[in-house]
């Protein structure tokens, strides 16, 4: 949707400060998510939590454009897949060559991997070791049972 929204000049900005604000978003709202269920219990954050979608989707509502999808360039599939293949040979060429870049490539697969595991080890660790309640971790379906259950 940004590519619609902002001219080609501004786009790296927008999308820029459109990661960003998703960055910030999801960490500002597991804090207030967390106060939230501290003062108000699980109601208040599920009333929260459909407010904000509410919100949103009023938001998105306001939001002016064309909903034509920009004219693809570059021929058939095979074509563009072709250039796509080759504009991320360049992007991972680049980024292994340029210091900052690399480092930061590397942090990210470090987070993220670090990430990856806590999610999936939370439940187990939570009902294993600190003796927490399926309820308390949030592990209510069928399939986090399950995934709690093997891994402990």
């Amino acid at each position: 949707m940004v590519p619609r929204l902002v001219s080609g000049d501004e786009l790296v900005t927008a999308n820029a400060a459109s990661g960003q604000v998703a960055n910030v978003s999801r960490l500002a709202g597991s804090a207030l998510g967390g106060i939230l269920a501290a003062f108000g219990g699980i109601i208040a954050v599920t009333l929260v939590d459909a407010a904000s979608f509410l919100a949103s989707a009023a938001l998105l509502g306001l939001v002016r454009t064309s909903g034509r999808t920009a004219s693809r360039q570059g021929g058939p599939v095979r074509v563009r897949m072709a250039q796509v293949g080759a504009e991320l040979r360049d992007g991972v060429r680049l980024a292994t060559r340029h210091r900052v870049l690399r480092a930061l490539m590397i942090f990210a697969l470090v987070t993220s991997v670090g990430e990856g595991t806590m999610s999936t080890l939370f439940t187990p660790f939570v009902e294993h070791v600190l003796h927490g309640s399926r309820r308390i971790s949030g592990s209510s379906s069928p399939r986090r049972r399950s995934a709690a259950s093997s891994a402990g």
